[in-house]
C-alpha cells in the first residue's frame, strides 16, 4: 500500500486500543501536504512512509543513565507510554537499559538538554526506504519526562511521525491535548500497514536478487 495508492480519501475503523471500533474519516493527502506532514515520506518513487518496521516491535526505549533521572521521573515517564500504547492497542515500546557510553543506533534513547524554547527535541535518522535507526529524543528538564502532552508528542516523532494542522492533534505544533486522538491512532494505523507491506516487498525484493546471485553461471 503505497502512498500513492493512499491518494484518495478514505475511511478507517480504528482495529484495537482506547478508540477501537471508532469509524474514522480521512484526508490523505492532509496527512503529507506541506504544513501538516503527519507522515514524513520518502523521495523513492513509490512515496513510503518512513517509520520502524513493525515486525521489530515493541522497540527499546532507554532513559539516559548517570543524568540524575529519579525512579519517579522515570515510572511518569513509562506511565505516559503505556497511556499511548493503550490508544494504539499496540505494545511499541519496551523498557531497555543502555550503560553510560552506550549508544546503539536499534534503542530510542531519551536524554534532557538545555535548550532555548523547546520543551522538547528529537533527531531520527531513516534510511532511504524509510527505515528509522538512530533516534534520539531530548527534554529539556526532568520535569518534563511528567509532561504528557510533551513527552507524547516527541514519543511520535521518535516512531516516525511529522507534525499535524489538525487542532485536536498530539501532533499539532502546539498541542491542545495530553494524548493521541482518534485520528492520530487512525493514522498511524494506515501508516503501520503501509510500513509492513513496504517490509514485505522489500524483503522479497532482496531474496529475489540473492536467488538471481545464485543462479548465475560459475566461470571456471
Amino acid at each position: 500500500m503505497t502512498l500513492k495508492a493512499q491518494a484518495r480519501d478514505t475511511i478507517v475503523t480504528i482495529e484495537s486500543g482506547s478508540y477501537a471500533g471508532t469509524v474514522v474519516p480521512v484526508a490523505m493527502g492532509s496527512a503529507s501536504r506541506k504544513g501538516s506532514r503527519f507522515w514524513r515520506i520518502t523521495m523513492r518513487r513509490d512515496g513510503g512512509i518512513v517509520g520502524w518496521n513493525p515486525s521489530r516491535f515493541p522497540i527499546g526505549v532507554a532513559l539516559r543513565p548517570d543524568r540524575g533521572i529519579s525512579a519517579d521521573d522515570s515510572v511518569a515517564f513509562w506511565k505516559i507510554l503505556e497511556q499511548m500504547q493503550t490508544d494504539l492497542g499496540a505494545r511499541v515500546f519496551a523498557p531497555v537499559t543502555i550503560g553510560k557510553d552506550d549508544d546503539p543506533d536499534d534503542v530510542i534513547i531519551v536524554d534532557t538538554r538545555q535548550m532555548a524554547s523547546s520543551e522538547g527535541m528529537t533527531l531520527v535518522t531513516w534510511t532511504s526506504n524509510g527505515l528509522l535507526y538512530d533516534v534520539r529524543v531530548f527534554l529539556r528538564s526532568f520535569e518534563k519526562l511528567r509532561d504528557a502532552s510533551v513527552v507524547t508528542h516527541e514519543m511520535m516523532h521518535a516512531l516516525g511521525f511529522g507534525h499535524s494542522g489538525d487542532h485536536g492533534s498530539i501532533m499539532n505544533a502546539s498541542p491542545s491535548t495530553n494524548r493521541l486522538s482518534p485520528q492520530d491512532v487512525a493514522l498511524v494505523q494506515l501508516a503501520l500497514s503501509s510500513r509492513a507491506e513496504s517490509e514485505n516487498i522489500d524483503l522479497w525484493e532482496r531474496l529475489a536478487l540473492v536467488i538471481e546471485r545464485e543462479t548465475l553461471p560459475i566461470k571456471h
